[in-house]
């Protein structure tokens, strides 16, 4: 029972330290997914058209809801927070060609300041830049024999982001489902702030937004544990 209590106070220990990162990225990001269906749809239906060079972008996939996507980004020197949302969830169609080929998703985007659109940029290539595994653990089996120990994530929402850097190009990491008071909590929050300023809602202002994304990539800047 103490030996099964002390495993699973390591897989929690390990997982909250990962909340604190993102995580090397197995879904679109993947040479193994190029030829998943599901991610597939996810490229040609709801990423289609977007810029390959993000200046920070989120694809937010939950299990039982519709996908969506947050992008900062430039379009003739003007600078842009969008949203876009699929209508029906691609999970749930993604073996109906017919519902595949009319499913349609929503757009809102807003004109933002320069100055705010790089500090996401800022934000989210750091969080992608200190993207790293999780430590392996191992379990000793009754023959003495080591066993990888794996943790299975199923229900939640996975969360992948990408940012662009001049000189060093396109990277990614994603988190699934963080705690709230996590750095990947927190940064899940401000892309939610994104959606707010993308959507014309008034409760969120560009200078709120701004200083919580300073604060929080002063946070990400601290040495990692």
């Amino acid at each position: 029972m103490k030996a099964c209590l002390l495993i699973l106070c390591s897989l929690l220990a390990n997982l909250s330290l990962a909340q604190d990162h993102l995580t090397p990225a197995e879904g679109y990001f993947s040479r193994a997914a190029q030829d998943d269906k599901y991610y597939s749809l996810i490229q040609n239906r709801l990423l289609k058209g977007l810029s390959a060079w993000p200046l920070a972008k989120v694809v937010v996939l939950p299990s039982f809801e519709e996908e969506y996507v947050v992008t900062v980004d430039s379009v003739k020197g003007s600078y842009y927070v969008m949203v876009r949302s699929m209508e029906n969830d691609l999970w749930s169609i993604r073996n109906d060609s017919a519902r595949v080929q009319t499913a349609k998703y929503l757009e809102t985007r807003r004109r933002i300041k320069p100055d705010l659109a790089k500090e996401l940029n800022r934000l989210f290539f750091d969080a992608v830049s200190q993207t790293r595994y999780p430590p392996i653990k191992y379990d000793t089996l009754d023959n003495g024999q080591l066993e990888t120990m794996t943790v299975t994530i199923a229900d939640g929402v996975r969360y992948h982001f990408t940012a662009y850097g001049s000189g060093f190009g396109v990277r990614g990491g994603e988190t699934h489902s963080p705690e709230e008071g996590s750095l990947m909590g927190q940064l899940v929050a401000l892309t939610g702030r994104m959606v707010t300023i993308a959507e014309g809602n008034t409760k969120e202002s560009e200078q709120t937004l701004k200083q919580a994304a300073q604060a929080l990539h002063r946070k990400l800047l601290k040495p990692l544990r």
